[in-house]
């Protein structure tokens, strides 16, 4: 299996934007997305459009898109940046025929590594929907540190939630690499 992470160009902003507009309202809610809270297609597209012309450390959200053979199949995001420190990640994997297969943790393993490299973070937080237990296994299989399940708004899309927060910092994700994979990260 083919697998590639590179990062968002301006031909993969409509798939992002389509992946949430096209999705159910069931599907939403259960990632804890808010449906009457997601912005219209063009507004979406045009904030994201903006986005990609920034340096890094004037971005407020940066995605990384995830390739199985060829073809692209989910994204990784960061937002809450702040440049040198920390940012907050979101994984989605687009299509249900890609879920629960085990290609999920090497994705997000490698959007971890462009991360920490493009935007020099110490720490990245991930906190997803407390009943959503894909992304929590995933982090796990990536050694995010458990902190504490709490209420929060988590995003301009959400809706009041409990949420898992995981905490991965720089070091541990490198402690957790072995042999080649520490390679790949220097490399990323």
């Amino acid at each position: 299996m083919d697998i590639l992470v590179q990062k968002m160009e301006r031909e993969d902003i409509e798939s992002i934007v389509n992946y949430f507009l096209n999705a159910s309202t069931d599907y939403l809610l259960g990632m804890g997305a808010e449906p009457s809270k997601l912005p219209d297609k063009a507004t979406w597209t045009a904030y994201l459009e903006t986005e990609l012309s920034k340096e890094n450390a004037d971005k407020d959200i940066f995605y990384t898109i995830w390739q199985v053979n060829g073809k692209k199949i989910g994204h990784s995001n960061i937002n809450n940046i702040t440049f040198g420190q920390e940012a907050n990640m979101h994984l989605h994997m687009w299509k249900p025929e890609n879920r629960r297969k085990g290609i999920g943790t090497r994705l997000v393993g490698n959007s971890i590594a462009v991360f920490f490299k493009e935007f020099e973070l110490e720490k990245i937080i991930c906190e997803p929907y407390a009943f959503n237990p894909a992304p929590i296994k995933t982090l796990k299989r990536l050694n995010f540190k458990y902190e504490r399940t709490y209420m929060t708004i988590p995003g301009t899309i959400c809706f009041p939630q409990n949420v898992k927060r995981f905490v991965l910092s720089q070091q541990d994700y490198i402690d957790s690499l072995a042999g080649t994979a520490k390679n790949h990260f220097r490399n990323a």
